[in-house]
């Protein structure tokens, strides 16, 4: 009789595979996984492929090449243009409207400066329409705030130290007397008080449109007004700065024609 040959377990013969799995089983210390190759193999799929060589940079597809830029014209910048642009405007020029202390010449009232300063003193001989005075209480400044016959404010007139009308009567400071000013208020700008030379105003306001001097020099008045030509920030107000010894005395206003 002849026995049929002894099946094979991974390469080994049935009997001798169950002992060996047996003997494993005891230690508990062998693997007897089907190694993955061959279990590939089994299943009918194919062998894995070893790894192909890496393409160097040289053979890697390169991305395609951008298009070359096409030249465009610039569009012109765009910069705030003053106002009068395209007119020829001479130093010492003001353009739009002045101020001080809230008070704008051709545009506040009487009735405005007797809320804001008081009624002050009214001497109704200055200008076209008379004039409220107004002082701080140590009468280191004086304002004459001049009036149109419409009752607007026509110019606005700081004098250094106490200014009042000639013939005013002894209670006239009291009566010009206003919170509101102050002995440290500026006259010009932010920053230009009295007692201020001249290169002050010159950095803050340019060079005047004119410059006049009497009294042997002692007293120079330096004047900046609108408009340049006709069209060109007309009709303008005027600013007068009146140097008396190098130092600035007083500071007019004057609203446009």
């Amino acid at each position: 009789m002849v026995h049929p040959a002894p099946r094979r377990l991974n390469g080994v013969h049935r009997p001798l595979a169950a002992g060996f799995l047996v003997a494993c089983a005891a230690l508990a210390g062998c693997d007897v996984r089907i190694p993955e190759e061959k279990r590939s193999r089994a299943a009918g799929s194919p062998a894995p492929t070893a790894p192909g060589p890496v393409p160097t940079p040289s053979e890697t597809t390169s991305p395609p090449a951008p298009a070359p830029a096409t030249e465009t014209t610039p569009s012109p910048s765009l910069e705030a243009v003053p106002y009068g642009a395209g007119k020829v405007l001479l130093p010492g020029t003001i353009c739009g409207p002045i101020a001080w202390d809230g008070i704008v010449p051709g545009v506040t009232k009487d009735g405005d400066l007797m809320t804001l300063f008081g009624p002050g003193l009214l001497d109704k001989t200055a200008g076209e329409g008379g004039a409220r005075l107004y002082t701080d209480r140590g009468g280191t400044m004086t304002a004459w705030l001049v009036l149109r016959p419409d009752r607007v404010v026509a110019e606005i007139d700081l004098r250094r130290g106490f200014a009042p009308p000639a013939g005013a009567a002894p209670e006239a400071r009291r009566w010009m007397t206003s919170p509101r000013i102050r002995p440290d208020i500026p006259v010009y700008g932010h920053d230009v008080r009295f007692g201020a030379e001249p290169p002050a105003i010159l950095k803050v306001a340019g060079a005047p449109r004119r410059q006049a001097e009497s009294d042997g020099g002692k007293v120079e008045i330096w004047t900046y007004a609108g408009g340049g030509q006709p069209g060109a920030c007309e009709p303008g107000p005027e600013v007068l700065f009146r140097f008396e010894d190098g130092r600035l005395a007083r500071v007019t206003y004057r609203a446009g024609r």
